[in-house]
């Protein structure tokens, strides 16, 4: 299965789903652990990065603002 189709599953919607633009799709950070962050380097920017690889955790019962 694509990425782009792991992630519409995790985010509720089927993996075929016809969707016109995900640019304005977003997920919070409690639905990723800190492995799915690239490490920050000793940089100053407190800016997290996902790895390429990283799928989020559907349905955290946490979030209410998702």
């Amino acid at each position: 299965m694509a990425m782009r189709q792991l992630w519409l599953v995790a985010i509720g919607y089927s993996a075929g789903a016809k969707i016109s633009s995900i640019k304005d799709f977003r997920v919070c950070s409690a639905h990723f652990s800190e492995d799915d962050y690239i490490p920050n380097q000793g940089g100053k920017s407190k800016k997290r990065i996902l790895k390429s690889s990283a799928v989020p955790v559907p349905w955290i019962s946490c979030c209410i603002h998702c």
